[in-house]
Order: structure tokens, then C-alpha cells, then sequence
């Protein structure tokens, strides 16, 4: 039987050109291709479709002959193009092939790029920068499916691209050099010649939007965002052009990085017009203390109307007044223009639901109280130590004595207990915030005996503070290890005792349902702590401490309190040896 004969009668079963499909390799359907005909009249789109690791490794097979031209007579098929190791004169000829092959042909550039989801292009040699953004911008605007796109910054420079980018609608994730979207709207070609007459960058993405606007008004349905980043700041205006066409429901938005001349007043004004419904930030790291990414933050609450989260890893705000011993005055404080947290306090206090700092380099103590005792709306306050040295992220007892916390209704809860301030600011606070507490007189005592009392009192009121969350479900309790307390872990051993401990200030917390102790509040409980959290917190069912798991079951009172409750999970997060 000629092969011919035979790719008939096979490709007419379509289970087993599923199963030919699924579990043929690239390179096996290549081969395929090259015996008939008929064989590559099915195989070849199967083929295509599957291209997902690039062409630099098919460019010197002689399966994959003349490949530039199969990726232009195949583009209706690709799905993942990576050009992220070929040649410039590759990258070129595949842009442009998308291009001249539309002109030639009847068809249109979207159904020749119809199934295109995913585009990567790595690095373009400098001399080809210009040519690459020009065929890149046309591609762009003729691909419809298009979710994922993964481009170097040089590129990202082009108005041409600029504008493709901001078509896109639903929703963008991206990586820290990439762009993703769902479905992009094609529109008229964008030239990115290099001519000194060439339009700016405002003035096109103005137009691409009032066009766009006009064909389709709910095109732009962005909800979530995140724009290329770069450690020393955008090269061009990447930031705002994207921003600056009606994002109407945009919702969730990363903080770029933006370059130092940047225009705060600008930045906080494009948000505040353009984006209305943002409602959640993102916060990059802010570990290189750059007073310029702050000023950008911060730029970013104002604009907002109603902000609802604010979350970041490797947190770090800073300015030279903490330095100063009267930084804590409440007079300065309150009108300290440099600093993100009170931005957030003054601004949104009556909406603000989630604040979560995950391994913190430093946050300030009052700031922490600031959250606590001024947004009534917050459901998870989570704040974690980085566990590095010369972290900073502990909330004090002086602070926590200040004023009663408002958020009843929050459900999560993350704290890094400072309960031994060192400095003797924090000492005076106390002493004046808790005098007559409990029946407290500092005068009744000598030095040495009043402050370990002060401190007693002091902690005391930080447990009552958490016992009053009565919809708590989550609490984790960390210790400051930093040298801002005077606390080490063996002063926390008995804070959660039943006889001389805080414990029965929790008694009220029902609805708690996992206790995450990170420091050591655990090795010196007894029965007397394990019936006291079968009594009182019903719902419990997750105990994690800081010690090794197997050393928690050996203990006989967590072993009755495992066998009253068999679905209970105690665990330790360290692991066992």
C-alpha cells in the first residue's frame, strides 16, 4: 500500500490521531512530515501547534529545511512562538513574513496569527532595534488571542509597541521583563520608524485610545496590571502611557519602578483620573531604600479613590527623621510626609481590609498601631520578619498601649511582638500610658522592680487588645529578635501559662481556627494550657510551633489533646532530623 493509501486510512480514525498527537515528540512529527503528502497535510498543524521550545535548535536539523519558510506558511497554526535564541535575521524575517504574507494574500493579519497565545523574544542586536520594534508593533496589532508576551526593554521602548500593549484587555501578569494580556483589539498599523518627526509616545497612545474608544467603549477591561520592571527606573515614560488610556476597571495594580525625574504630581493625577476602581496595590521591594520609589507609592494611595489592599514582599520604609530621638512625638509623626503606612492610615483608614507585609525588612512600631487602631474595615493584618539580621518589623508594647484597636472584624492576625522595648522613649510612653492601669504607680517602686511590673502590665494590655477580635481566625505571634527589644526566647516561655501567663485574655476567641506560634510560647505548657484550648476555642483545628514535630507529639498533654481531637493537625515547622 503506497503511503499515501495508508495516511488515509490512518487520519481517518480520530482517536488515533489524538493519540499520534498527543505523544509524538516535535522532532518525530517533523520526520513524519517528510514521508508523504498526506501525512504532512495533518501533521504539519499538529506540529506547529506543539512548537514550544523555539527554532534555534530545528535551524540545523534537515527535518526543519527552510524553516523561515514553514513558520510563515504555518503562522495560522503556532500557538508559542519562542525567538528567544535565533538569529536577528530570523526574528526579522518571522515579523515580517507575519506582515508582507498578509498583504499577498487574501487573507487578514488576525486570521493569520489566530491562534498565537504566546510570543518571547529574549535580546535583539542593537543595530536591529529599530527594524524588530517596527515589524513587533504590526504583530502586535494584528494578533487577537495573544496572552502571553515576554520582551527585553530595548523594545519596550517603541511607541509602535507601546501602543499595541495598550490594547490589551481583561487581564495582565506579568514577570519582572514581561507583558501578558488577554485578547488584544486589532487596529490600524503603527509605523515606529526613527524619524526625528515621529509623534511622542502621549500623542499616539492618546489616539489608539480615543480610536478604540470609538469602535469598541468597553474594550479596556484590564482588571489587573503589572508593567515591566527595572531596579534603576523605566528608560522611557514606560509607566504612565500605559496607564494613561481610561483603565476603567482596572482593580489590582503593581508599583513599577520609576526613574528618577519622574513627575509625582503626575503619577498621583493619572491614577486618580484614569484608573478609579484601583483598589488593590502591590508594592514592590523597596530594599534599596530609594527615596524615589517611595515617593512613586505613594503617589499611587493618593491617586486611589477607595483602597482595599496593600501587600509586599521585602518591605522596607525608611527616612532620615527616624533617626531622630524626637521622630515619635505625635506631632511629628503625624505630619511626616515620607513615610508610606501613615499615607495609607490618613487616606483609606475607612476602607482598608487587607494589609500584608510577608519577610519585612523594617516597618515602624506605630505605624503597625496606626493600621490597627485606625481601619475599622481590616480583615488580615500580617506582617512577618525576614528572619535576617538587622530586620526591623516588631510591633512594641508602648505603642499598643496607646489606643484601643477598631478592627473587630478582622480575621487574620500577624504579629511580631515587641515586648521589652529597649530605648528609653518607649520606657517614658509606658509609663505614662500605663500609669494607674491595673492599679499600676510607677512611684510605688524602685527602678529595677518597676519596669519588669511596667512590663507585665504592658504585655497584659497587648494580650487583652488581641483577646477583644472576637471573629479571629488565624493568629500567628512572632518574636522581635531585633535590637530594638531586650527580649530574648526565653522571656516568651511563659506568657500563654494558665497560672502566670496571658492565656485567659484569648479565652474569648471561639471562632479561632489555627494558632501559628513561631517563637518559643509553647515548651512550658501543660495540661492545664492543652484543656484550656479544647475548652475554649472549639474550632480549632491547626496548631503550628516552632520546634520539630516529632518532639510535640512525645509530650503527653499534646498527646490527650490530639486524642480529644483526632482531626486536629499539630505540627512543628521545622524539620525533623
Amino acid at each position: 500500500m503506497k503511503p499515501e493509501s495508508t495516511a488515509h486510512v490512518v487520519f481517518a480514525i480520530p482517536e488515533l490521531l489524538r493519540l499520534m498527537s498527543t505523544h509524538l515528540a516535535s522532532p518525530d512529527l517533523a520526520r513524519s512530515n517528510l514521508v508523504c503528502k498526506a501525512w504532512r497535510d495533518q501533521l504539519e498543524p499538529i506540529l506547529w501547534r506543539k512548537f514550544r521550545l523555539g527554532i534555534a535548535a530545528f535551524l540545523n536539523d534537515v527535518t526543519f529545511a527552510q524553516t523561515e519558510k514553514a513558520l510563515i506558511r504555518n503562522l495560522p497554526h503556532i500557538e508559542a512562538l519562542d525567538l528567544a535564541l535565533v538569529d536577528d535575521t530570523v526574528i526579522i524575517a518571522v515579523l515580517y513574513g507575519q506582515a508582507s504574507h498578509s498583504k499577498d494574500t487574501c487573507q487578514s493579519p488576525s486570521t493569520l496569527c489566530r491562534n498565537l497565545w504566546q510570543l518571547k523574544i529574549d535580546c535583539v542586536n542593537i543595530y536591529r532595534v529599530g527594524p524588530t520594534r517596527h515589524y513587533l508593533g504590526i504583530l502586535l496589532n494584528c494578533t487577537r488571542l495573544l496572552t502571553h508576551l515576554i520582551l527585553p526593554s530595548e523594545l519596550l521602548g517603541s511607541d509602535a509597541v507601546l501602543v499595541a500593549i495598550s490594547e490589551l484587555s481583561h487581564e495582565i501578569d506579568s514577570g519582572d521583563e514581561m507583558d501578558s494580556g488577554d485578547e488584544m483589539d486589532s487596529s490600524d498599523e503603527m509605523d515606529s520608524s526613527e524619524d526625528s518627526d515621529e509623534p511622542n509616545v502621549e500623542a499616539i497612545i492618546k489616539e489608539a485610545s480615543r480610536v478604540r474608544f470609538s469602535r469598541n467603549p468597553t474594550a479596556t477591561k484590564i482588571k489587573s496590571l503589572r508593567l515591566p520592571r527595572h531596579r534603576f527606573g523605566a528608560r522611557n515614560p514606560l509607566p504612565l502611557p500605559l496607564l494613561r488610556p481610561d483603565l476603567l476597571d482596572l482593580e489590582s495594580c503593581e508599583i513599577p519602578w520609576f526613574r528618577g525625574d519622574a513627575d509625582i504630581e503626575e503619577i498621583e493625577k493619572v491614577v486618580r483620573e484614569h484608573c478609579p476602581n484601583l483598589q488593590h496595590l502591590i508594592c514592590p521591594s523597596l530594599r534599596g531604600e530609594r527615596e524615589q520609589d517611595g515617593k512613586a507609592v505613594r503617589a499611587f494611595i493618593r491617586g486611589c479613590s477607595g483602597l482595599r489592599s496593600f501587600t509586599s514582599k521585602h518591605f522596607s520604609d525608611s527616612d532620615v527623621r527616624s533617626l531622630d530621638p524626637d521622630y515619635f512625638d505625635h506631632k511629628l509623626y503625624n505630619f511626616e510626609p515620607r513615610r508610606i503606612i501613615p499615607e495609607i492610615v490618613s487616606q483609606h483608614y475607612n476602607t482598608l481590609e487587607v494589609f500584608d507585609l510577608t519577610d519585612c525588612i523594617q516597618v515602624f512600631s506605630k505605624d503597625q498601631q496606626g493600621i490597627l487602631s485606625s481601619c475599622k474595615q481590616l480583615r488580615r493584618f500580617w506582617v512577618t520578619d525576614s528572619r535576617r539580621e538587622g530586620s526591623m518589623v516588631g510591633i512594641g508594647s508602648h505603642d499598643i498601649c496607646t489606643s484601643d484597636w477598631v478592627c473587630r472584624e478582622l480575621r487574620e492576625l500577624g504579629l511580631v511582638l515587641n515586648l521589652c522595648p529597649r530605648s528609653e522613649p518607649a520606657i517614658n510612653s509606658l509609663k505614662t500610658e500605663l500609669e494607674g492601669e491595673g492599679g499600676f504607680k510607677w512611684d510605688d517602686w524602685d527602678e529595677e522592680d518597676g519596669l519588669a511590673v511596667l512590663i507585665t502590665v504592658a504585655t497584659d494590655f497587648v494580650y487583652k487588645q488581641i483577646g477583644q477580635l472576637e471573629r479571629l481566625e488565624v493568629l500567628a505571634l512572632d518574636i522581635d529578635r531585633s535590637f530594638e527589644s531586650t527580649a530574648t526566647e526565653v522571656d516568651f516561655e511563659y506568657n500563654l501559662k494558665c497560672s502566670c501567663g496571658f492565656l485567659h485574655r484569648l479565652g474569648g476567641l471561639k471562632n479561632l481556627r489555627s494558632l501559628q506560634l513561631r517563637g518559643d510560647f509553647w515548651s512550658a505548657m501543660g495540661q492545664a494550657e492543652v484543656e484550656f484550648m479544647h475548652e475554649n476555642w472549639p474550632l480549632l483545628s491547626e496548631i503550628t510551633f516552632r520546634c520539630k514535630t516529632s518532639e510535640l507529639r512525645a509530650l503527653p498533654h499534646w498527646q490527650w489533646l490530639l486524642s480529644q481531637r483526632p482531626h486536629l493537625r499539630l505540627e512543628g515547622d521545622l524539620e525533623d532530623c
